[in-house]
């Protein structure tokens, strides 16, 4: 929980053993060995309890990792550090068989925020991921990077660096899914645009942005807002705060080619998220 240097505890010698098989059953045994491929293959229908998981409410939080044991093939999701950096969800899983990494924002935990910890869980799993060619999955749900005193002590900006270094020396493919909110440089840290992912799409919830609209508005009209009487701040507000918004759907960021793809969320299957990357196995 304070260190992340355990990747996972159990309570039996027995427990431990089946922990070690079922981690390298996700592996190939040499880095230049195809990863094993199971025999399970993946229903393509729709799925909509997909959509169902995520609240319609943008403040809302839910467990990402129900989302990602929803998304793989059941019972496939194996968690690693889970009890460490809890506002990111890391782990190993199949897609139709296929053995990918997870990299997830859970809002359940510090809304899904970006902290020291949370970079270094991150980059532990890329590495791991890229030294054996399995394709890794973003699922990007971030508000942001911690900002404070605490965190800048913990050298926030320098594993924020070593995030972003990480992702430009991966030569496994990647896949991104902007599930609700990427925001400020959260958003190309998640493998965003510019960052070589082998896809980027959204659902048509998403928000992509340089902040929140709310916060956003507070921090580029403060002299205008605070020039305003009393009366008509609020509502000056609110049409900032909508026009602010406005520019942050993902069809803007589609219209600018900064997403490849908007995905209506109700007819997401289990591979739309991994047709991409699979197919440069």
């Amino acid at each position: 929980r304070q260190t992340g240097q355990i990747d996972l505890g159990v309570d039996t010698f027995t427990e431990g053993y089946d922990a070690v098989r079922r981690w390298l059953s996700y592996l190939p045994p040499n880095a230049w060995t195809p990863a094993p491929r199971s025999g399970f293959r993946a229903d393509l229908a729709p799925d909509e309890a997909l959509a169902a998981l995520v609240p319609a409410q943008r403040r809302r939080g839910y467990d990402m990792r129900r989302f990602c044991q929803a998304l793989l093939d059941p019972g496939t999701f194996f968690e690693l550090q889970p009890g460490y950096a809890r506002s990111l969800t890391a782990g190993l899983g199949r897609l139709d068989g296929f053995p990918v990494g997870i990299v997830a924002n859970n809002p359940m935990f510090n809304a899904g925020v970006l902290d020291p910890q949370a970079c270094r869980k991150a980059i532990r799993l890329m590495c791991l991921c890229d030294a054996f060619n399995l394709p890794v999955l973003f699922l990007m749900d971030v508000p942001g990077f911690m900002v404070g005193k605490a965190v800048e002590h913990d050298r926030i900006l320098s594993l924020a660096i070593r995030l972003v270094e990480a992702l430009a020396a991966m030569s496994t493919p990647t896949l991104t899914v902007t599930i609700r909110k990427g925001f400020g440089l959260a958003f190309p840290a998640m493998n965003g645009s510019g960052m070589g992912s082998s896809g980027l799409y959204a659902w048509p919830g998403a928000e992509i942005g340089f902040m929140d609209p709310d916060v956003g508005v507070n921090v580029a009209f403060a002299a205008r807002l605070a020039g305003l009487p009393d009366d008509e701040r609020a509502a000056e507000r609110a049409r900032l705060v909508a026009e602010v918004a406005g520019a942050t759907t993902p069809y803007e960021a589609a219209g600018t080619m900064r997403i490849d793809e908007v995905i209506e969320d109700r007819k997401s299957t289990r591979l739309n998220s991994s047709h991409v990357a699979l197919s440069r196995m």
